[in-house]
């Protein structure tokens, strides 16, 4: 039996505002908290939002952001910390985020479930250079070469989707329905959604074409005639709760055969 790790969720509290915001990997996470920051007065300027904000947590804590690391499933416990405060998280088409995970980040699916393959194609990082060596990027082109879309998501509906929280359900991620969000923001239309959260905590919308820009893949949007009808029915098994859930509508495998074949 595969043995799934407690994993935690990262919960922006922004106590000025009241606002509590889950943040799921793969799903605008980036943006989200760039904007956080930003609701309590901090000026980042062109420095990477994440180790900012490792770097900085004390800071930020003082300034009324707590980055609060909860045990998964324990979200609601935060909801009865924060009465009052309203709950914002970002979601992602369930084929778009599984097709993001497998491009960057398989080689930790091969870290947990295809030992020899990660270590061979870490040893092949390594050789290609000092400039590689901290591209785990690079490390998720080269264990592409070995393990296929399919045999990930094969490898998921094994059983191993609760393994990563980039690879988990949004819905399980964000405890839905347990706890009421009161503003779900859709990564396909991020820079709408942002501008709606501005207003709703009281701040001008920003300029939607820059926004838009913020947190997209350098691989380019996502094509769901990539996928073939295989790779359609495994997420729709693996992320069934999430197209309940979330509001996503599932394709038809025989439907994408068809439009394969065309």
């Amino acid at each position: 039996m595969t043995k799934v790790p407690i994993l935690s969720a990262l919960v922006l509290v922004v106590v000025p505002h009241k606002l509590c915001i889950t943040l799921t990997p793969k799903v605008a996470s980036t943006t989200l908290l760039g904007f956080a920051m930003e609701l309590v007065g901090e000026d980042i300027g062109d420095e990477n939002p994440r180790k900012y904000a490792r770097k900085h947590a004390d800071r930020l804590a003082e300034k009324g952001l707590l980055q609060r690391r909860v045990l998964k499933k324990n979200i609601h416990t935060l909801a009865e910390e924060f009465p009052g405060f309203k709950w914002v998280a970002a979601v992602r088409n369930p084929y778009a985020r599984a097709a993001s995970a497998y491009r960057s980040k398989v080689h930790r699916f091969a870290k947990e479930h295809r030992k020899g393959i990660y270590l061979w194609t870490g040893l092949i990082k390594t050789l290609k250079g000092p400039k590689h060596w901290d591209n785990s990027r690079t490390h998720a082109i080269e264990a592409a070469n070995y393990i296929s879309f399919e045999d990930f998501l094969e490898g998921l509906a094994a059983g191993n989707v609760e393994t990563n929280g980039h690879f988990d359900r949004q819905s399980t991620i964000l405890e839905i329905p347990s706890v009421t969000y009161d503003l779900l923001l859709r990564q396909e239309r991020l820079a709408e959604d942002v501008a709606s959260l501005r207003r709703m905590v009281g701040l001008d919308a920003p300029d939607v074409a820059a926004l838009s820009e913020a947190n997209v893949t350098r691989r380019g949007g996502f094509d769901i005639s990539s996928l073939s009808a295989r790779e359609v029915a495994l997420v729709n098994a693996i992320y069934a709760s999430d197209f309940a859930n979330l509001g996503y509508d599932m394709v038809d495998p025989a439907a994408q055969a068809m439009r394969v074949l065309a």
